[in-house]
């Protein structure tokens, strides 16, 4: 039970459904009251029509009321005393864009960009098949036609979700503003670039190799596309948080999900290497450089952030159960940027002698630019490396200490590993080392499993009928989605 008192805003996220919203009872905090129903059939009564619409907290005076909600999964919650209501007298709030109850609307309307989580965990699902493919001979055609099954439907859920999204916006441009001005959902911008990002590796991988040239153009114009996406949130959410998201900058409210949006530069780094092996020299070191620059956006950042979410769970302990899967989120910059670092370093030393880029380094025959870059590629990913496996200890324990509660946030335990299984297979080629390849091989196995339980959880729930249970976006029934509306009898008697 949460209770709502005068002399403040909205909370800035309240998972609340139409249903719930109809059927609430608003007590009023007192050992003489009464409950006093917000029904529709009360409303009719006094001649009040579909106001079961109007969000409105009922009190004759200045007590706090009590009321009850849902978290996204169903449970009950038990909340903090918070302040409603600024003004002495009563006042009801409307939606701006009103909640759809059910149908094909009510999914579009709650259609947020935490679908993109999935194409990033079927993606590096993709990658890591294609990837064992060429370590695993014995196996590899077996793996290698998995990979491609695995890309056609990353390629198909991608695109699903993209018109959604695009239909979305459409319908509600509203939404776009209300799901920005929230700041749980603004990181969620990053899933996008990262896991179309997945799409342009394998594109690389499986198209290139088979179809040739125009594949590897289509890939090079994907990947600035993707660039610039990652860019602009890697840039824009972070300045949001400093001056527009309120409340949540607090140390006790941080989850790792600040990492969703920097990370993104760091995956279109390490697609950028990608991209580059399939390029002309000249156009590879454009690429090359372009993916350093921006992965010096990104893991710089992204370790500042790691350094403040460990003083927020050494000083405010581990965050609450929902957000417990977001403690698997630091392996992903770590994994990522070391798998960068070694693929930049590769193609820098296939590129740079080519080129003549940085001659001076390459005097009297002695050293190139490319060895450097890839022996500091390499040292800078198994320093890297050993700080994941920190984290990985940390996430471990924080996750079996309880029961975790299913939702679109277990897509974490996949991607974030993924690409620490990626980095991890790739200093074990590099070296080369079996166990490195035995322990990224054991990684990925995790990952495959992990993703075949996530997708087993999210059938269930369509097929079972429980559809609406992940279908529920915060921005569409949360304060930014509410106004202070007149009083219904304000006005009505002026001329009488």
């Amino acid at each position: 039970m949460t209770t709502l008192g005068y002399g403040s805003e909205l909370p800035h996220t309240l998972p609340i459904s139409i249903d719930q919203a109809r059927r609430a009872k608003v007590y009023v905090s007192s050992t003489h009251s009464e409950p006093l129903s917000s029904s529709s059939d009360d409303f009719e009564n006094r001649g009040r029509q579909n106001l079961w619409k109007t969000l409105r907290p009922l009190s004759t005076g200045k007590q706090p009321v009590t009321v009850n909600y849902l978290t996204f999964d169903g449970r009950d919650r038990q909340g903090e005393s918070t302040p409603l209501l600024s003004a002495s007298e009563p006042e009801h709030y409307q939606w701006i864009i009103e909640p759809v109850d059910a149908g094909f609307l009510r999914l579009v309307q709650n259609f947020d960009f935490k679908w993109y989580g999935s194409t990033m965990g079927t993606g590096i699902v993709a990658i890591l098949l294609f990837t064992f493919s060429n370590i695993y001979t014995y196996a590899s055609p077996m793996l290698f036609r998995l990979s491609v099954v695995f890309y056609i439907a990353n390629v198909v859920l991608f695109s699903s979700i993209l018109m959604m999204t695009i239909l979305r916006y459409i319908l509600y441009p509203k939404l776009f503003v209300m799901m920005v001005s929230d700041p749980g959902q603004a990181m969620y911008l990053g899933t996008f670039p990262m896991g179309f990002a997945t799409i342009i590796s394998m594109t690389v991988n499986v198209m290139v190799p088979r179809f040739g040239g125009p594949w590897a153009e289509i890939a090079w114009a994907f990947w600035w596309v993707d660039v610039a996406v990652s860019m602009a949130t890697a840039l824009g959410v972070p300045w949001l948080l400093q001056v527009r998201h309120h409340g949540i900058t607090d140390l006790d409210k941080m989850t790792a999900g600040w990492l969703l949006p920097i990370v993104a530069p760091i995956v279109a780094a390490a697609t950028g290497a990608v991209v580059a092996s399939a390029l002309d020299p000249d156009r590879a070191l454009i690429t090359i450089l372009t993916s350093y620059a921006i992965l010096g956006t990104g893991l710089p950042a992204a370790l500042s952030i790691i350094v403040i979410y460990f003083m927020r769970v050494a000083t405010k302990k581990l965050p609450p159960t929902e957000h417990m899967v977001s403690t698997f989120l630091p392996l992903g910059p770590l994994g990522q940027g070391g798998f960068a670092a070694q693929k930049l370093g590769e193609q820098a030393l296939r590129v740079f002698p080519t080129t003549s880029t940085i001659p001076a380094v390459g005097e009297h025959d002695k050293v190139l630019a490319g060895e450097v870059l890839y022996t500091v590629g390499f040292m800078a990913a198994i320093m890297l490396w050993g700080f994941g496996l920190l984290w990985l200890f940390f996430a471990v324990l924080s996750v079996t200490r309880q029961k975790v509660p299913f939702s679109q946030g277990w897509w974490a335990f996949t991607f974030p590993l993924g690409v620490f299984a990626m980095s991890t297979l790739t200093m074990g080629i590099n070296l080369p080392s079996k166990g490195f390849q035995v322990f990224g091989t054991l990684f990925g196995m995790v990952v495959m499993v992990m993703w075949l339980v996530v997708v087993c959880n999210m059938v269930s729930r369509l097929a079972g009928g429980n559809k609406y249970t992940i279908f529920m976006a915060p921005e569409v029934t949360g304060a930014h989605n509410r106004v202070p509306a007149q009083s219904y009898f304000e006005g009505r008697y002026e001329d009488a």
